[in-house]
């Protein structure tokens, strides 16, 4: 007996999620196999030949009270980041992630400053990291206004224990007030009438800028340049007249600069 408790009580924590009892390592217990280790440790805990064992009572006591709680939820301190809307494949999504200490039928819902619904997602998993993505938008795919939105966690335990979601944190969105800014341009000419303008552009709220040359008034050549890149524009006339004209940086959000390209 005495080497059989040996072996067992240096492993007993290992079988403890610290929410729920685990199955085998890396495994939690399904609600039968929990109400069976919970029942043998109480029986262990309570048989005189294991007084010197105080492990039995201490995991019966954590067992059993496991069983009655509802998941805790836990978020990251650092804030989430500020989603900055139109779709354009930069900040227009927050990853809401959260964690929760034993395995749960989640529900997060997103509510505006008035505390109205207006997204809500449902998920499940087991102890560790949870995560959901929101874009912005409602159910309907519609997007939200400008503002502060509160997000809330709602979590039920294979029990059935219940938690009632409470304010987990944060989302800002914003509106992109951000001009494009021209980092470099650069002609060059490829014939009597063919030029390259080679545009490098900046802008900390957008995923891409649309780039167009003028002259006269005329678009006579465009490229999307995507965050970080260059973007090359080809037009049909002379390099001396395409340097006459202007350069037009327009980002996802609207907000445009204009420059000369010489």
């Amino acid at each position: 007996i005495d080497k059989g408790v040996r072996a067992v009580v240096p492993v007993l924590s290992q079988y403890d999620t610290g929410g729920w009892s685990r199955y085998q390592l890396g495994q939690e217990a399904n609600l039968n196999y929990h109400d069976f280790q919970t029942d043998l440790l109480k029986k262990l805990s309570k048989d005189p030949t294991f007084a010197s064992v105080p492990q039995f009572a201490e995991y019966y006591e954590k067992f059993s009270i496991y069983r009655v709680t509802p998941p805790n939820v836990f978020v990251p301190e650092v804030p989430w980041p500020e989603l900055i809307p139109p779709t354009d494949g930069y900040r227009d999504t927050v990853n809401i992630r959260y964690r929760v200490d034993k395995r749960s039928s989640d529900v997060v819902r997103i509510t505006n400053a008035a505390g109205a619904l207006v997204r809500s997602f449902s998920t499940s998993g087991g102890t560790g990291w949870h995560s959901v993505t929101w874009n912005g938008a409602t159910a309907a795919g519609k997007a939200v206004p400008v503002g502060t939105y509160s997000v809330q966690i709602s979590t039920r335990d294979i029990v059935g224990n219940y938690r009632r979601g409470t304010l987990a944190q944060t989302i800002d969105v914003v509106r992109d007030v951000d001009n494009p800014q021209v980092v470099m341009v650069a002609t060059k000419s490829t014939g009597t009438k063919s030029t390259t303008v080679t545009v490098k552009a900046l802008d900390a709220s957008s995923g891409y800028v649309d780039a167009s040359v003028t002259v006269g008034g005329i678009s006579i050549g465009r490229v999307r340049i995507l965050r970080g890149k260059p973007g090359v524009i080809r037009v049909p006339f002379a390099a001396a007249q395409v340097r006459k004209g202007l350069l037009r940086l327009v980002d996802s959000s609207g907000n445009a600069t204009v420059v000369p390209v010489g």
